[in-house]
């Protein structure tokens, strides 16, 4: 028999589709200008771990797990008004993503598990089976929706993930999911993985397998998982000196569940996904920021939110709570924690800052809410202590907006999207506090749209001792500070800015892109072939990236 290095050089001849990328990789010196960038490992999180295991034998498994897989599905952002989609040009992976990361699997040595889950795509399981000439016939490949009617895999994640079964772990995970338009044109961001043992790794693998059956009852880590959820109690997950949270749910398991809460006092009308932080059955994934939050105010401090949302469906938890702890604060002096009755003797808070950046409303405008009010209220709300001076405030910007004839932001449809979902809570002179919130999830109303489907989400901190994120490298360049540029360069392309609109921002980041100034990759080293292991860590990519140099 042949070696292996021959047979996987013939079956990359044969299937003539990856000639134009195998030479880029991350940390390569002097890319060939004609690369596309959005098949460059240093620009898409798929193509290190692909490029890597197509470099060597083995026996790899690869779990893809998205919420949309479309094929030559293409932008180019280049008119003043943003992106222009083209889909109706036949590419090959030297020019599409989702033929490149589908070729690149296809070539690997031995395939023992490939299995593919979509909620939406604009081709069938038929289709992508064809993509992959050997290992399509052993794949298991499964889309949501067809014919206009869902079933499982219900899902909105977007998730990617291959291992060696033997010390390498990859897991992808944020707003990208596996198109090119994500890459060329709108704003998202993910987070890669690498673990040496699969931890983190089985709770995202185990979230598809809920998805797949409809059910998550039982199949996370430890036996945990209700019906809708990973359940609450999932321990954290140590990645190299950082330490995850991982949730996963669906429905008012994922996006909360009450649409009117005035009723309830502080903190009871939170239910941040931590065990007693909610009421029974109904998650808000996206309260643990503001349980968060309270926790560090509460000590005195200063706090830092940045919210960067595609979508606020019409009724959506989280704005409602945000904007009434903003105007409340610690209500009736009590803390965070909802399972202490104690009241707090003086809560002496410090200043809260609130960014929040959005670009449409779902629902009939026609139809007012009460999350709908509070968007179309004053953009900046403040409130001031009279007995300690210190203010919480909240300001309100649309980015990239697309308006209807009465002027209200809609959904501006595929490529124009600012489609980012995350939250970074910071804590100026406790940096030890910072944490990074990143989900597929908008913040939807339960059982309309994306609100109905299973979603991801994860909360990452700097592992007590490790001073990543502290110290002496509070300002220095690491994950968090990463997250924060990218979000200072969207925040600028805010409406009524110099810099506003999706044109605007694709030069800016593109020009920040190509100086190295945007993405964070810190398990591969510097200039490292995929022929070298990676360390176990956190790697961040955001987007759009250039076509090329």
């Amino acid at each position: 028999m042949l070696p292996f290095a021959c047979r996987a050089a013939l079956r990359l001849l044969a299937l003539g589709l990856l000639a134009a990328a195998l030479p880029v990789f991350a940390g390569a010196a002097g890319p060939d200008a004609a690369a596309f960038l959005p098949n460059d490992a240093r620009y898409n999180p798929w193509i290190w771990p692909l490029a890597r295991f197509g470099g060597q034998p083995g026996r790899y498994a690869v779990n893809i797990h998205m919420g949309f897989c479309n094929v030559d599905y293409f932008c180019e952002v280049a008119t003043p008004a943003g992106g222009e989609l083209i889909k109706d040009v036949r590419r090959t992976a030297a020019d599409d993503v989702t033929r490149e990361v589908l070729a690149r699997i296809d070539a690997l040595d031995r395939v023992g598990a490939l299995t593919v889950r979509y909620g939406v795509g604009n081709v069938s399981p038929e289709v992508l089976r064809a993509l992959l000439p050997r290992t399509g016939a052993m794949a298991r490949i499964e889309e949501g929706r067809q014919h206009g009617r869902w079933g499982n895999p219900e899902t909105h994640a977007k998730v990617f993930q291959c291992d060696d079964g033997a010390g390498e772990y990859y897991t992808v995970h944020g707003s990208l999911n596996l198109q090119t338009v994500g890459l060329t044109c709108k704003g998202n961001n993910a987070l890669r993985f690498v673990e040496d043992a699969p931890n983190l790794s089985a709770a995202f693998a185990a979230l598809a397998e809920a998805a797949g059956t409809g059910d998550g009852t039982g199949l996370f880590p430890g036996g945990r998982g209700t019906a809708d959820s990973s359940g609450d109690d999932l321990p954290p997950f140590a990645v190299g000196d950082y330490v995850v949270r991982f949730y996963g749910g669906r429905a008012k398991a994922f996006v909360g569940g009450f649409p009117a809460q005035a009723g309830k006092p502080w903190p009871l009308y939170l239910n941040a996904p931590f065990p007693g932080q909610h009421a029974p059955g109904v998650i808000d994934w996206y309260d643990a920021a503001l349980f968060d939050a309270a926790a560090e105010l509460r000590q005195g401090r200063d706090v830092v939110l940045d919210v960067a949302m595609f979508e606020i469906g019409p009724t959506a938890s989280f704005i409602d709570n945000l904007y009434r702890f903003v105007a409340e604060g610690f209500a009736g002096r009590r803390g965070e924690d909802r399972t202490r009755n104690d009241p707090v003797p003086a809560v002496r808070p410090g200043n809260l800052t609130v960014r929040l950046l959005w670009q449409f409303q779902g629902g009939d405008p026609a139809a007012p809410t009460a999350t709908a009010t509070l968007l179309a209220g004053p953009s900046v709300l403040r409130r001031v202590d009279a007995a300690t001076g210190k203010a919480f405030t909240l300001e309100s910007a649309l980015v990239w907006p697309s308006l209807d004839a009465a002027g209200r932001p809609v959904n501006p449809g595929t490529p124009r999207d600012m489609h980012n979902k995350f939250v970074l809570l910071d804590v100026p002179g406790h940096e030890t506090g910072r944490r990074i919130y990143v989900s597929s999830s908008n913040l939807d109303t339960p059982g309309l749209g994306s609100g109905r489907l299973w979603q991801a989400g994860t909360i990452v901190a700097a592992r007590p001792g490790s001073g990543l994120w502290s110290g002496n490298n509070a300002q220095a360049r690491q994950l968090f500070t990463a997250y924060k540029h990218y979000f200072e360069l969207l925040w600028a392309s805010r409406e009524g800015q110099p810099g506003a609109g999706q044109a605007a921002f694709h030069e800016a980041i593109s020009r920040e892109h190509l100086a190295g100034r945007v993405n964070w990759i810190e398990t591969v080293p510097e200039g490292a072939p995929p022929s070298r292991p990676p360390r176990p860590g956190i790697d961040a990519f955001f987007f759009p990236v250039p076509l090329n140099r």
